[in-house]
This record gives C-alpha cells, sequence and structure tokens, in this order.
C-alpha cells in the first residue's frame, strides 16, 4: 500500500480509499460507521476522530494548562508553550461543536501528546516514558510547568 485517502462524510461515517502505485487504481473501498458520540473532523489534511473520553481529558488538560500560566514564576518561554498548549485544546474542543471542521495544523501539538499516552500505555510504560515521548516536540527548559499537564494526561492513561 502506498498511501491512503480517508474522507470525512457527514457527522459520523468515514470511508478510506487504498491506492497502489496507480493513482487511478483502487484496491479497496470501506466504510465504518463510527459511534455518534465520536468527534470528527480535520487538523490541517489529516482527517482525527476524538472520542468522548479524549474530548473530557482535553477539558482537564485545559484547567492544568490555565493553574500553570498563573503561577508567579513562570518563565515568558513556558508561557509561551503553554499558551500554544491551550490554544491547540480550545481549537480541538470546537470539533464538538461543529463535527467535521477543518481547524489549523497547530492542533497537531496536543494530538502528539495523546498519541504519546497512548503509546506509552499499550507498549505498558510508565510516567518516564510517557515524558520522553512527549517532550520530542518540545524545549525542554519549559517542562517544570508542563509536567503538571503531562502527570493530568498520565492519571487519565496510565495506571
Amino acid at each position: 500500500m502506498s498511501n491512503a485517502t480517508i474522507n470525512l462524510t457527514g457527522e459520523t461515517t468515514l470511508t478510506a480509499y487504498w491506492m497502489r502505485g496507480d493513482p487511478h487504481e483502487v484496491s479497496a473501498n470501506v466504510t465504518v460507521n463510527i459511534p455518534s458520540k465520536v468527534v470528527c473532523g480535520y487538523v490541517g489534511d489529516v482527517p482525527v476522530c476524538l472520542t468522548p473520553e479524549d474530548m473530557e481529558l482535553m477539558r482537564k488538560m485545559r484547567v492544568e494548562v490555565g493553574r500553570q500560566m498563573q503561577r508567579d514564576d513562570i518563565t515568558d518561554e513556558a508561557l509561551s508553550i503553554l499558551s500554544d498548549t491551550m490554544t491547540s485544546i480550545d481549537l480541538l474542543l470546537k470539533l464538538d461543536e461543529h463535527p467535521g471542521a477543518k481547524i489549523t495544523a497547530k492542533a497537531t501539538k496536543v494530538l502528539t501528546i495523546l498519541k504519546a499516552a497512548r503509546q506509552t500505555k499499550e507498549t505498558g510504560g510508565r510516567f518516564d516514558d510517557f515524558v520522553k515521548r512527549s517532550v520530542n516536540s518540545f524545549a525542554l527548559n519549559p517542562l517544570p510547568f508542563f509536567e503538571e499537564v503531562l502527570k493530568c494526561m498520565a492519571l487519565w492513561y496510565l495506571p
């Protein structure tokens, strides 16, 4: 398989077409009905579906990010990263009100952290493994301020 094209239609149907080398050749067409509580949309050009649990976690993360942004000892760099994270969370939460919408690729940051949490859970990893996976896309200086946000996620995903 060289690539997969995924189209979101309506609010709850996902259709995928897998292509081989020839762009005119469709090797499979699979339609999956997604439960109505799952929220789908696009982050940039990438189709994304989020479960109710994902949305609830993002609401909790938003609270923790806001709490960290209020700290007296916060650095400008940490504030900038936390502000970007808050924007990403807000964009993803808007999909709840506007299913199928296309939002800016800025929201990828939070999706990357969600993916790191899931991978850590699937591999039986611990919090330190999750942090290592998550900080690959962040500068290390603001980590003390971001650590509480990561703990919020880890409590959700990791035993």
